[in-house]
């Protein structure tokens, strides 16, 4: 995988090269390797393990 954000802080790219779900052999671990794939590209574009935020999101004192 690569990536590049120019600028900093910025992705402008992700290049994921090669998913290979036949290399299971199970249903399970053919789920895994497309989930772990598909889960870290969402990450790259912003998803968080807790769901996803908007950029103007502050937790406020209570």
């Amino acid at each position: 995988m690569y990536v590049h954000d120019f600028p900093p802080g910025l992705l402008s790219a992700v290049d994921m090269v090669e998913v290979n779900p036949k290399q299971g052999k199970t249903e399970d671990e053919i789920k895994s390797t497309v989930n772990a794939a598909v889960d870290l590209l969402l990450g790259c574009f912003g998803r968080v393990r807790e769901g996803s935020h908007d950029p103007d999101y502050k937790i406020t004192n209570v």
